[in-house]
């Protein structure tokens, strides 16, 4: 029977939390006496926080399924699986919604003291109480990181690669080449090259790397050319080499080569970079 209730209400909500994001203020839900479901818009936000500035914030949005003639308060709540400390954000716990509204929305700030470069924590929260209301039981999720802006234009253009490290039956990427290196956003670059061009010539694939506050680093990439799974063939060094951001003129790249040990051993490999 609980579970009957359940579907129903949840099956009720939706309709009427559909309507009341359409802010048709002439229809009320027995909006006097009746009870109002509230829930978070979306599930999950991304609070990217400056290094420079120190701050960050977000606006969060809360959808409530019936309209009143007076104001409302719904208390929101940090769950105990986040990961966050109450050093990295702040934000009203408490949280009105005007007379006659279907929604409102919130700020969470995001602050830097104890959030580290490479750091990505977990701000977890929920609905506890709503004025003469039902509560959701859903949570949604606040990811807080550190961002480095980086100059525009900055770590793009045409740049010579050559490889620094030794050969592991030839060279790894393109050496030798001019590569054209592109900003896929802020602090994300890409440029095309060959895997193991000894033998696979002529296959480009699209490798990726992150400017992280200081650090290069690379995420998991698959390979156009391997002698075993292709999946996840390149990821981050052991070490990451770091970059000067008021200087693109040259640059080192390693990377893990083969990491799952698909060919032998894995191997650091390092890539030189010249702007050309």
């Amino acid at each position: 029977m609980m579970k009957k209730i359940s579907i129903i209400l949840t099956f009720a909500f939706a309709i009427l939390l559909t309507i009341g994001c359409e802010q048709n203020k002439n229809v009320q839900f027995d909006a006097e006496n009746g009870q109002t479901y509230a829930a978070f818009r979306g599930s999950s936000v991304n609070l990217p926080i400056n290094i420079d500035t120190g701050v960050g914030s977000v606006t969060v949005m809360l959808d409530v399924t019936t309209a009143k003639p007076t104001d409302r308060t719904i208390a929101i709540s940090v769950k105990d699986n986040s990961t966050a400390t109450t050093a990295m954000y702040s934000f009203n716990q408490s949280v009105t919604v005007p007379a006659g509204e279907y929604n409102t929305t919130f700020t969470i700030d995001g602050m830097t003291d104890v959030l580290m470069a490479g750091d990505s924590k977990k701000l977890v929260l929920e609905v506890s109480s709503v004025d003469n209301g039902v509560v959701s039981t859903s949570e949604f999720s606040v990811n807080l990181f550190l961002v480095c802006p980086i100059p525009d234009g900055a770590f793009t253009g045409s740049y010579l690669i050559e490889q620094t490290s030794p050969y592991v039956d030839g060279p790894t990427l393109s050496t030798g080449t001019i590569v054209t290196v592109t900003a896929t956003d802020n602090d994300s670059r890409t440029f095309q090259t060959e895997a193991y061009p000894n033998y696979c010539s002529g296959t480009f694939f699209a490798f990726n790397f992150d400017l992280v506050c200081g650090a290069i680093k690379v995420p998991n990439l698959n390979t156009t050319c391997s002698c075993g799974n292709a999946t996840d063939w390149f990821t981050g060094a052991t070490t990451p080499e770091t970059y000067n951001v008021n200087d693109d003129s040259s640059f080192l790249l390693t990377f893990t080569d083969d990491t799952q040990n698909n060919c032998g051993s894995a191997v650091q490999t390092t890539y030189k970079f010249t702007k050309q």
